[in-house]
């Protein structure tokens, strides 16, 4: 330290001093803990101003580096008026992931690695010198440009890896632009661009919202990997996370769950306050495509997902082969073919494991059924009085129309006409899930007294 102090001092008065100040090959200690900054260098001046006053005092660090194992540290500093702050930051971090979870001891997160390369220019006032407020963050403005090579780590509570972290951010105030940004989430790749609003406010304070605006792409997404899928005492039950307020455009090539596949699935994906909505989204799935809104919301301890779509030319084999021929023995994926387009509005609840509350299931479909084929259909057996057992072992039509509906664990099936290869007649009738049938068949005397019919022997 060099320097001099002139002047007098007094009650109205004050001497004035200038000061330079330098550290070469200095080191320091975190307290309470084995962390060591070292090659630290320091290069700056003080003075109290023309005015020898602390609104005059001008501090400058004009240079300042220091190193963290392999992490380094580098930039100035320039503070004036200590009453009410004026600073400038111009500086570059070059951190390993591991030492920057070492030094903030980031408990719930697990092997860290990757690096992590900075240049910020931050400028502002301060209403204290001895605290930085959210009030100052937000009247000062802040440059800069973060690129994340080869980050990955782990959180255990939330049962995610997240690896391969690539991209460039840019910072405007408390805006980021993500630009070529990729990782893997539990060994989904998802690319991510746009922008992140109020995400600074969001970390300093728990009442600020992170808004976001963002544009994710995937070759691949299986949701198995990223949802618990039975309630054990290693699972976590869903809940949304709070202060988001998300808009996300999604191009998805393929999504999985279980036996469900999806292909090709795009639209917008918004959530806020308990709620995710599912807009304007298309897809192909079950053979056939899929079009409509879908919504996710909160509802007390449970989950309730309500749609409102249409399905094309979607294929009945698959849906009963995907859906597990939806808890019933009747009618099975080996029963049953045909091409199917719906209307259909529907709506049900889960616990937070996303387990299905049955009883809660409602359906309303105006449906359309091409090609239709029952085959080995047990229940249709007795009609074999009437007719020769081996039609009713394959019964083929060409279109179908009705309307069908399912409340408290019930499927209900309006009367309707089928016109089929074994006979002509009508069906209505209700088929509950535990498989307890009531059926109701009309068949006019001429189809009985006709060719289709069983011949006497």
């Amino acid at each position: 330290i060099k320097g001099s102090i002139s002047g007098n001092a007094s009650a109205i008065s004050n001497p004035s001093y200038q000061f330079n100040f330098s550290i070469n090959n200095g080191s320091f200690k975190k307290k309470n803990s084995t962390i060591i900054f070292s090659e630290s260098f320091l290069k700056g001046k003080i003075s109290n101003g023309a005015e020898n006053k602390l609104s005059s005092t001008l501090i400058e660090a004009e240079q300042f580096e220091t190193k963290l194992n392999q992490s380094s540290i580098k930039g100035s500093l320039s503070i004036k008026n200590l009453l009410k702050p004026e600073y400038i930051f111009n500086g570059s971090v070059d951190f390993l992931l591991k030492d920057a979870l070492d030094f903030f001891e980031a408990k719930d997160i697990e092997n860290g690695n990757g690096k992590i390369q900075s240049n910020l220019s931050l400028t502002g006032k301060l209403e204290q010198f001895e605290k930085y407020t959210l009030a100052d963050f937000k009247k000062s403005t802040l440059k800069g440009q973060v690129n994340l090579e080869n980050v990955s780590l782990d959180l255990p509570k939330e049962s995610l890896q997240i690896s391969n972290t690539n991209g460039l951010l840019t910072l405007q105030n408390s805006n980021f632009e993500l630009d070529k940004f990729s990782s893997s989430i539990n060994e989904n790749i998802i690319h991510v661009k746009g922008k992140l609003y109020n995400i600074v406010p969001f970390i300093l304070s728990d009442k600020e919202e992170l808004i976001s605006d963002l544009v994710l792409s995937s070759d691949h997404i299986n949701l198995n990997s990223l949802i618990a899928e039975s309630k054990s005492s290693d699972s976590v039950p869903f809940k949304f996370p709070s202060r988001l307020n998300i808009y996300l455009e999604t191009k998805f090539k393929s999504l999985s769950y279980n036996t469900l596949q999806v292909n090709s699935l795009n639209g917008d994906i918004m959530m806020k306050d308990g709620r995710l909505d599912f807009r304007n989204l298309q897809f192909f799935s079950q053979g056939g495509e899929i079009n409509g809104d879908f919504f996710l919301h909160e509802k007390n301890d449970n989950l309730s997902f309500y749609a409102n779509s249409k399905l094309l030319n979607i294929d009945i084999n698959t849906v009963f082969s995907s859906f597990k021929n939806f808890n019933q023995k009747t009618i099975t994926s080996n029963n049953i073919s045909g091409s199917s387009t719906s209307d259909l509005n529907l709506s049900f609840s889960m616990d937070r494991y996303f387990n299905l509350k049955l009883a809660s299931l409602k359906l309303d479909a105006d449906i359309i059924i091409d090609s239709g084929r029952l085959k080995n259909v047990k229940a249709l057996e007795a009609l074999s009085k009437f007719i020769e057992l081996d039609e009713l072992k394959d019964i083929q039509f060409k279109t179908l129309r009705n309307q069908l509906s399912i409340q408290d664990c019930t499927l209900t099936i309006p009367k309707f006409e089928i016109q089929s290869s074994a006979l002509n007649l009508s069906v209505e009738g209700r088929h509950k899930f535990n498989n307890t049938l009531d059926y109701h068949f009309v068949i006019l005397l001429n189809e009985i007294l006709g060719n289709k019919v069983k011949k006497p022997k």
